[in-house]
């Protein structure tokens, strides 16, 4: 059924936020079940109903649907003090977030991401600002690291992940990619 990514970050006096772009089958609005192409109208309505089964799922917790420069939606998830949920409280809460993608978001935004690729140049220059910003803080060995590599350099603790984070908001400044790491 494809893959799901959340992102977690505990934010300031016990409110965690998070940003889930979940990428892999929905139905939405006026998008067509099993379609392969949507139009970008279909694209954001599809972000809205997911949003807004979560919200209802979640009473609560508070959803916001961001659009990254590339054009691609995630979503930003706020919840207040999350220190006193129980597991039972995860487990509902990640099987409402899965139920709710499954139902209006997964094929939607597979389709999506499929039929509209980040330009290549435009990545390019993501991971240049990333690398910069690393060679900035004097973290030069892992300038242009990707993926495993890169997070191999924080569990060895050779970059920290506060570097990680300050240069991921360097790239969000200077072009819109909200919580981008190679």
């Amino acid at each position: 059924m494809g893959t799901r990514g959340f992102a977690m970050t505990i934010a300031g006096f016990g409110a965690a936020v998070f940003v889930a772009a979940l990428a892999a089958g929905a139905r939405s609005g006026t998008a067509k079940p099993g379609s392969t192409e949507f139009t970008a109208e279909e694209y954001a309505a599809a972000a809205e109903a997911y949003a807004s089964c979560v919200r209802e799922a979640l009473p609560g917790v508070e959803v916001r649907v961001l659009t990254l420069a590339t054009g691609k939606k995630v979503f930003e998830f706020t919840q207040p003090v999350l220190g006193a949920a129980t597991t039972t409280d995860a487990k509902r809460q990640h099987e409402a977030v899965a139920r709710c993608a499954a139902e209006h978001w997964e094929g939607v935004d597979l389709a999506w991401t499929r039929a509209n690729p980040p330009d290549p140049d435009f990545v390019a220059s993501l991971k240049d600002t990333f690398a910069a910003c690393l060679r900035s803080r004097g973290f030069a060995d892992a300038a242009g690291l990707e993926g495993p590599e890169l997070w191999a350099e924080v569990q060895r603790g050779a970059l920290p992940l506060s570097a990680i984070g300050a240069c991921s908001r360097e790239v969000e400044r200077q072009h819109g990619v909200v919580g981008f790491a190679p």
